[in-house]
């Protein structure tokens, strides 16, 4: 039997792989044609027509969780909200399914069926763990006290901020999330990750800045 639900371990990540591998190579090709001038008419419409992030409700929002900020916001847009569906929604951050070497941000939903898709949003090297930990932790608060769109909106900026590349959605079995099971056990387990804040309890709010283009700096590193 373990060796079955190994085959089965092996393939998922097989199938991953492949799909984060095509989602890059699309992401280097739409960058090399920008670069070189030619970009749809219909896609640079709907960027000029996106709204700036200033004063939005995202970046008030990483400010009140303490994630540091862009100095210059001019030159990122606000992405608009997506409509998420899904009975559970969390924050996960691990060594890469696809390379152990590699350490990402990623934002799981389970669905009403029970099984979970997952989205890649940052991925950085497994030296800036404890940064994405703790950014891991710090969104996962916040979607205790607001909408999962504007959260998830929001750490799409944040992955923007440092230059990562947020993935579609792609299946993804609980055990790679590091779930025992997709039964009441699991409700359990999400309840003792997040830190739900009292909401009688009096919050500060501080602005923090990136450091060295996000990658060093925050959280007394250097």
């Amino acid at each position: 039997m373990s060796d079955v639900v190994s085959i089965q371990e092996q393939a998922r990540r097989s199938f991953f792989q492949w799909h984060v591998l095509l989602i890059m190579k699309k992401k280097q090709l739409e960058a090399t044609l920008e670069d070189a001038g030619y970009r749809p008419e219909t896609v640079q419409e709907i960027e000029e027509d996106l709204p700036p992030v200033f004063d939005s409700d995202e970046l008030a929002l990483l400010q009140s969780v303490g994630l540091p900020i862009a100095p210059d916001l001019s030159q990122y847009d606000l992405p608009n909200q997506e409509r998420i569906e899904g009975v559970r929604f969390f924050f996960h951050s691990a060594s890469a399914f696809d390379n152990e070497h590699d350490y990402v941000l990623g934002f799981a939903r389970q669905l009403s069926s029970g099984s979970y898709e997952y989205r890649e949003v940052l991925r950085m090297s497994s030296s800036d763990r404890d940064y994405l930990d703790t950014a891991s932790d710090r969104l996962n608060q916040a979607v205790t006290a607001y909408s999962v769109q504007v959260v998830f909106n929001a750490s799409r900026i944040w992955s923007d901020f440092h230059g990562g590349v947020v993935m579609d959605w792609t299946s993804v079995s609980s055990r790679l999330l590091g779930l025992e099971s997709e039964n009441s056990e699991t409700s359990a387990w999400f309840q003792e990750t997040v830190d739900i804040p009292d909401p009688d309890a009096k919050k500060t709010k501080k602005r923090r800045s990136l450091k060295r283009k996000g990658r060093r700096g925050l959280y007394g590193r250097e």
